[in-house]
């Protein structure tokens, strides 16, 4: 489940800061979250793998659970909203997982309760699962080891999950990048509290409408600052990391990109950014028409 961690010339020349890239794209399902979904599945009892597992997904966090319930032989059943990518859908339904397709996320998330309570199966919910983020986390020790002078590490927030365990696995400067059209950290960090926010974004993998009390709790204090990016500006960054650095990304992982170009001008000179390619699950179809 380790992944490299590639100093990028491409994009150190254009951020004028030595940069470097967590390639999750790499990991088995295309994303870091088989590493969560592995620590959660650990856990589970011999009762409830019986009982089958359940989640809500904009399709990464559904792949890897597929995976994982393929490959232990447990039922699982995925509830996605509509703007999930076709390829998503169809890698899970081909991992031997159910499927159920709702009109938005907010009535994703209300049919997932809804099944939890009929069919009794065990929800696993990466927006505020510990065990989860602690898992996710686990990619950021390995970022220090590869890189022991990394100074500031950006993290493309969605539930806020991945963005929780880095807080809790380094002390380092941590950057979130969340998308304009679901900006549920920027919005509970404001607050004080979990807010609720529209969901705009194009981006289905970072387009959660809440952050959980538990993960606003993990990164509350621990937080150099907060991004937030246009799709447009996510996309054209996206375009941007295939065709100049040769690393094939998903949109999620282009905001990240393009927070880190805000981020770095504000950066000392000797700063060594690290960005989290947070997955690679786009088509070439995808690539074809991100922002265009």
């Amino acid at each position: 489940m380790r992944t490299p961690t590639v100093e990028s010339p491409a994009l150190s020349g254009r951020l004028g800061r030595q940069v470097f890239l967590k390639l999750e794209n790499l990991q088995r399902g295309g994303t870091f979250k088989r590493r969560g979904v592995a620590a959660r599945f650990a856990l589970l009892s011999v009762g409830e793998r019986a009982r089958g597992v359940l989640a809500v997904s904009g399709g990464n966090f559904g792949r890897a659970v597929a995976d994982l319930a393929g490959e232990t032989g447990v039922a699982a059943t995925i509830v996605l909203p509509a703007s999930a990518p076709a390829a998503s859908v169809g890698y899970i339904r081909s991992a031997g997982a159910r499927t159920e397709v709702t009109d938005t996320v907010e009535q994703a998330f209300k049919r997932a309760d809804e099944l939890a309570v009929s069919t009794g199966a065990v929800l696993l919910d990466d927006v505020s699962d510990l065990t989860i983020a602690t898992g996710y986390g686990t990619l950021a020790p390995e970022i220090v080891e590869d890189v022991p002078s990394v100074t500031d590490l950006v993290v493309s927030v969605g539930g806020g999950a991945l963005l929780a365990g880095v807080c809790r696995a380094v002390d380092l400067r941590v950057w979130a990048a969340e998308p304009d059209g679901a900006d549920c950290l920027s919005a509970a960090l404001a607050a004080g509290r979990p807010t609720p926010v529209p969901v705009t974004t194009r981006i289905s993998t970072l387009g959660v409408p809440e952050v959980s009390p538990l993960i606003l709790e993990q990164v509350v204090g621990r937080l150099a600052g907060v991004v937030t990016v246009s799709d447009e500006d996510s996309f054209a960054a996206t375009r941007w990391l295939i065709e100049e650095a040769r690393v094939w990304a998903e949109p999620a992982a282009g905001c990240a990109v393009a927070a880190a170009e805000v981020i770095a001008a504000t950066l000392p000179t000797d700063a060594v950014v690290c960005v989290i390619v947070c997955g690679g699950n786009a088509t070439l179809a995808d690539a074809a028409s991100m922002g265009r």
